[in-house]
């Protein structure tokens, strides 16, 4: 009878101390993302959460329109030519706290944010703080899969900032390329 009572003794506390850990790395978790929270550019902070939204929005919109309806909203198409718009200093500090709220929010969304849907998101953001931009579609330079499939990109750039897609001129061919009205003029 002493050995169980010793060794649920011992369980209780084994399991005490087991919850004391995990309430100790969720307590880091959650100091570790409030000051990541609080270092991120004040325009990432306020556009967070509507940011998650409008990715989901943005989702919508590829599933139901085709791609001439959605182009109409990505800027002038100039063809297949690599451009990067000339932007201010301020314009590219925007246009990088921009990708930032982009790549932070497509990471916390439970359905698919990949490149086309965060180059949507950040033309919307574009567009309301006037930062010129050019949207570029392409496809891989080398097929590292060896089969015939062959899988699109969309990056977006504003003067030396590479707002979403990451810096794909290396990488990819650009098919197509849309400005935005104030890189256009």
């Amino acid at each position: 009878m002493l050995y169980v009572h010793l060794h649920m003794d011992f369980a209780a506390r084994y399991v005490q101390a087991i919850d004391m850990i995990a309430y100790r790395n969720i307590r880091q978790s959650i100091d570790r993302k409030i000051k990541t929270a609080q270092a991120l550019p004040r325009l990432a902070k306020f556009w967070f959460v509507p940011a998650l939204f409008m990715l989901g929005i943005c989702n919508i919109v590829i599933i139901l329109f085709p791609y001439r309806t959605i182009s109409r909203f990505f800027g002038h198409n100039i063809g297949p030519v690599a451009v990067m718009p000339m932007a201010s200093s301020q314009q590219e500090k925007t246009a990088s706290a921009i990708g930032q709220v982009v790549r932070i929010a497509a990471g916390y969304t439970p359905w698919r944010s990949d490149c086309l849907r965060q180059a949507m998101l950040a033309i919307f953001l574009c567009k309301i703080y006037a930062v010129p931009y050019a949207l570029h579609l392409g496809f891989p330079l080398y097929n590292k899969r060896n089969d015939d499939e062959r899988t699109a990109h969309a990056w977006l750039v504003s003067g030396r900032v590479f707002i979403t897609g990451g810096k794909s001129f290396r990488q990819h061919h650009s098919v197509a390329c849309y400005v935005s009205d104030c890189a256009a003029t």
